[in-house]
């Protein structure tokens, strides 16, 4: 429809159809610029600016006529940017103005002035910057002439007879006919620009507080939403009125906007339709704008100082929601991790320079994550410091001095300062004016006896250079419970002495995550904000058509963070260097570090995990159906930060998990020794009874224990007299070595041709009489052994080439496992541990490490499985290091992942306490050794000449018996020596004391070699 442009009235008084209602507008105006707190005559100097507005809404066009009283000495900028000007003038001049780069510049005059403009603008579509058409209109932020200084504003509108109107107005007045309706719309106090609503809306209306009115503005398709949005906000109404004071405008509405919005201006709230129908916004946003009312826009901010209002009505809206819901903790937490995911390197910014943040990207949710999360922290730990009732006393003493006032963070301190009657000065200081957050550790804590107590004792410390005056929450759990206390902490580190009533088992620092802090690493869940916002990331690519599939999401997450690379070019290096998304999950390197994947086959997914190679980074695994199920999830990802798991069908959520993580920075102690009743403790005939419910048992060792390779047998004979389906898994042989062990086991080959075959004192090394029993009963009641093993030089490869994984051969590559899992819960940990403890290397050469250890750990599961599989009648007997198969996550957990078979562990329980979690049943076995192996004392190479001698042992029989180096063995009992190897065959059939006789050849410089016989006593 179309409408005529409403005339401007004649004259300096506000603009009317007819004298009646404009001398009553006008003495409105007159009597609240008097009345009301912090106005008066003097702000009659503020300019006055009448508007009139019609629509042609069939065209999408914007009519419009400004009239703007400017008082004298003022000088004034009129931005008027795009819109089309059909007149621009000084009322009374003739002379008409013209703009320069979209600005009308008046310099100050003696005289008051009236400014006439009369403008229009097309809007094509609702993204062009708002709304005009049949089915409403949107007018916000830049759509009228906007001046330098605040005015006061008079607004006339035509919209259609059956539409209503509405902006930021304290008296709103309507006349209509059968054409049109007129609305008039008036607010007493200095704005910097109208917003404006219009359409087909249903109103209810209600009173409120101090005879106010509170009205909903819905339209007729969403009329049935009214009745809860207007209960929610009578309630929060009242609420914020008794926290804060009266309500400060005579009417406030809840608006809906048929554009996506969702913000406060003074009477008003703007809801976007979609978001509006969303179940939880009245529980939620609905609140946080409502209390913009009295913070933001009664008391605006002062922008020198920063953006305090943001934070402060996230604290009293949004947090105390999720308290109120119990969700206190979590809140807190999400605040930090937002800051982690997106603040880093230039990112940070000090709060006090933090004004606002419009962007819907990394940049923008790094300020979002300063400006509402830290700063709801610096609140939350204030009202810790101050107590919650003089914190909210001190909200109330700032509100009443700032009311229809600009005020600064130092306005704020004020009041905080006043009411707790504490100098926060240091308190503010650190928070508002420094970029950076502290780190806190713990170190040297110890566990001793004081005047018949317990005593904890520990260093708090937290990052070098300037410290933070910090109160830390701190609890310790004990046998009989939890005891609380707070610590301060103004130093770089401080040791503190805890008294205790029972024995602690675990320290926890900040466990309710109450300060501003970098979480640990074991307090980062694996979440998506991580990669959208990790200060470098990398996408990892299939092939032409993986690439086209997900072309939309690699142009939304490219940039000068991303590189965007092929499984086939990507190294090791790189990999660790970033946070990654692979888009391929049969890739080589995906599988291996996604090994079971639980992504939809449908749709699209994606699941994130810990970066196994750069523990504060994250892993990424997407698929996708197709382009258009790309295209489609791709406008929503940004709202799922805090999900690990996430999956749509056409766009539409249909999957959300969120993985969990260490609550508090968490230091175990040593806790109260355990052990086993006696009357508990089983024989082994007892415990192989129980074992023949699982199908896989392991026996874990240490390698030079005599006593745990006889308990292996002795597990082993116990279930196979039990059941004879048996077969044993053996770490000692790598996977080609399979032909050479069932050709033995088979009595087809003597015990040197085997250990030649099987390349064992190549590959292994250890003793082999310490598995000789264990293969001579498998050889004797035809027991199946599998080799389960990577060759040695695979796993060296990964473990010493920076290249890791990708640095493999494809003739390597094809005898690893493709399913890999790199991110076993505690496995990284466990490793880390072992690594720290024997001084290995750098971290960077712990990626290495961990690499090699679960490809060790995937190959052996993956033979596990596939023997189990093609033997589904057998059970079996894994017998591997204590590494491997203690605390599950080595070899166990992999099988189980493949095959979910039960399995149980059997390990020797070792010096110091009883581990529960390291196995089902720990054995306690009385020491055994071998006797001494025999040794010649040499050390030997295999050189062209054959096997010769280059060094010896300093106390080893060779040597005394006349051996020299360079010598080369011939011989050792008339058995030939080729390789190094057939002496330590030959060696294992001999005792300590036995002698033997060596064949030598002796070079000789100037004369020919001499072979010489020497007899040598082991």
């Amino acid at each position: 429809m179309s409408q005529s442009l409403p005339p401007a009235a004649a004259g300096p008084g506000l603009m009317a159809g007819a004298a009646g209602p404009a001398l009553a507008l006008g003495l409105f105006l007159l009597l609240l610029l008097v009345a009301l707190p912090g106005t008066g005559l003097a702000q009659m100097a503020t300019p006055v600016y009448r508007l009139s507005v019609a629509f042609d809404l069939a065209r999408g066009r914007l009519l419009a006529s400004a009239r703007i009283d400017l008082p004298a000495e003022l000088e004034e900028r009129i931005v008027v940017g795009d819109l089309i000007l059909t007149r621009a003038g000084i009322e009374g001049t003739g002379e008409p103005l013209a703009a320069v780069e979209g600005v009308i510049s008046l310099p100050a005059a003696a005289q008051p002035r009236t400014l006439v403009l009369d403008f229009e603008r097309q809007f094509a579509a609702a993204t062009d910057g708002g709304l005009v058409s049949p089915q409403g209109v949107s007018l916000t932020g830049f759509w009228h002439p906007m001046l330098q200084h605040d005015s006061l504003f008079d607004l006339d509108v035509v919209v259609p007879p059956d539409w209503e109107a509405v902006a930021e107005a304290e008296l709103v007045r309507s006349t209509a006919n059968d054409q049109e309706k007129r609305v008039r719309l008036v607010f007493p106090r200095p704005l910097p620009g109208l917003d404006l609503l219009a359409g087909p809306y249903q109103v209810s209306a209600t009173s409120f507080g101090d005879g106010q009115e509170l009205l909903l503005y819905f339209f007729p398709e969403d009329a049935g939403l009214m009745a809860d949005y207007q209960a929610k906000a009578l309630a929060y109404l009242e609420g914020y009125r008794q926290l804060l004071g009266s309500f400060p405008y005579r009417r406030f509405a809840v608006v809906e906007n048929r554009l996506p919005t969702g913000f406060a201006v003074p009477t008003l709230t703007l809801l976007g339709q979609a978001v509006l129908r969303l179940p939880f916004i009245k529980d939620t946003s609905l609140g946080h704008e409502i209390l913009h009312q009295w913070l933001g826009n009664a008391v605006r901010v002062d922008y020198s100082e920063g953006n305090w209002v943001e934070g402060l009505v996230t604290y009293l809206a949004d947090y105390r929601f999720a308290r109120q819901q119990g969700e206190a903790v979590r809140y807190r937490l999400d605040q930090l991790l937002a800051y982690e995911s997106y603040v880093h390197g230039e990112s940070q910014l000090a709060l006090r320079d933090f004004i606002g943040a419009q962007e819907d990207d990394a940049a923008g949710r790094g300020k979002r994550a300063i400006g509402y999360g830290k700063a709801l922290m610096v609140f939350h730990m204030l009202a810790a410091e101050l107590g919650e009732e003089a914190f909210s006393e001190a909200v109330r003493d700032f509100y009443g001095r700032m009311r229809f006032g600009r005020a600064t963070w130092s306005d704020l301190a004020a009041s905080f300062e006043r009411v707790g009657r504490l100098e926060l000065g240091a308190f503010f200081a650190q928070w508002l004016e420094r970029p950076d957050i502290p780190r806190l550790g713990v170190r040297a804590m110890e566990v001793s006896e004081r005047d018949g107590r317990p005593l904890l004792s520990f260093v708090l410390t937290q990052d070098k250079g300037s410290p933070f005056r910090l109160h830390i929450p701190v609890s310790v759990e004990t046998e009989r419970g939890g005891e609380r206390t707070t610590l301060f902490l103004p130093e770089t580190e401080r040791r503190f002495e805890l008294p205790l009533a029972a024995e602690p088992r675990r320290l926890l620092i900040d466990p309710g995550f109450d300060l501003m802090r970098h979480l640990d690493r074991d307090e980062l869940p694996p979440v998506w904000s991580r990669f959208l916002g990790a200060s470098r990331r990398l996408i990892v690519c299939g092939d032409e058509g993986n690439q086209a599939r997900f072309a939309a999401l690699i142009a939304a997450l490219g940039g000068a963070k991303t590189a965007v690379k092929s499984e086939a070019e990507v190294t090791d290096e790189e990999l660790a260097g970033a946070s990654v998304l692979f888009l391929d999950p049969e890739g080589p390197i995906s599988r291996g570090w996604f090994a079971s994947p639980r992504l939809p086959a449908a749709g699209f997914a994606l699941e994130v995990r810990p970066h196994p190679l750069a523990p504060r980074q994250v892993a990424v695994l997407v698929a996708a159906a197709s382009a258009e199920e790309v295209e489609a999830a791709l406008p929503k990802l940004g709202h799922y930060g805090r999900s690990s798991r996430l999956a749509f069908t056409a766009g539409r959520n249909t999957l959300r998990e969120e993985a969990v993580a260490d609550q508090g920075l968490i230091v175990e102690g040593p806790g109260l020794p355990q052990g086993v009743a006696s009357r508990h403790r089983q024989g082994l005939d007892a415990i192989a009874d129980e074992l023949l419910a699982k199908r896989i048992v392991y026996v874990g060792e240490s390698h030079t224990n005599f006593q745990d390779h006889r308990l292996q047998l002795q597990v082993i004979r116990a279930l196979y007299e039990r059941d004879p389906k048996l077969a044993i898994g053996m770490e000692m042989f790598a996977r080609p070595a399979q032909p050479a062990l069932d050709e033995y086991v088979a009595l087809g080959s003597d015990e040197p041709t085997f250990l030649k075959k099987s390349n064992y004192f190549e590959s292994w090394g250890f003793d082999y009489r310490l598995y000789r029993e264990i293969i001579d009963f498998a050889r004797h009641h035809g027991i199946p052994v599998v080799a389960l093993n990577l060759p040695r030089e695979i796993v060296e490869k990964v473990f010493r080439d920076k290249a890791g994984i990708t640095g493999l051969s494809a003739e390597e590559l094809a005898q690893i496992p493709a399913e890999r899992d790199l991110a076993l819960p505690g496995y990284r940990q466990r490793l880390e541990a072992i690594y720290s403890a024997h001084g290995a290397g750098t971290s960077g050469q712990f990626a290495g490490f961990l690499q090699a250890q679960a490809l060790w750990d995937e190959s052996m599961a993956a033979a596990v499985d596939e023997f189990l599989a093609d033997h589904p009648e057998h059970r079996m007997v894994v017998i591997a290091g204590r590494g491997h198969v203690g605390y599950r996550e080595g070899i166990p957990e992999r099988v189980f992942r493949r095959n979910q078979l039960p399995y149980a562990i059997v390990a020797p329980q070792e010096s110091g306490d009883p581990e529960p979690e390291a196995a089902d049943y720990l054995m306690f076995l009385e020491p055994r050794s071998l006797p001494p192996q025999p040794l010649l004392g040499v050390q030997l190479s295999q050189e062209e000449a054959g096997v010769t001698v280059v060094g010896f042992s300093p106390h080893g029989p060779a040597k005394a018996a006349g051996v020299q180096e360079k010598d080369v063995i011939l011989a050792l009992d008339g058995q030939a020596v080729e390789a190094v190897v057939d002496i330590r065959i030959a060696l294992l059939y001999k005792a300590k004391g036995d002698q033997v006789r060596l064949r030598l050849l002796r070079p000789r410089a100037l004369f020919p070699d001499e072979e010489l016989e020497l007899a040598v006593t082991l």
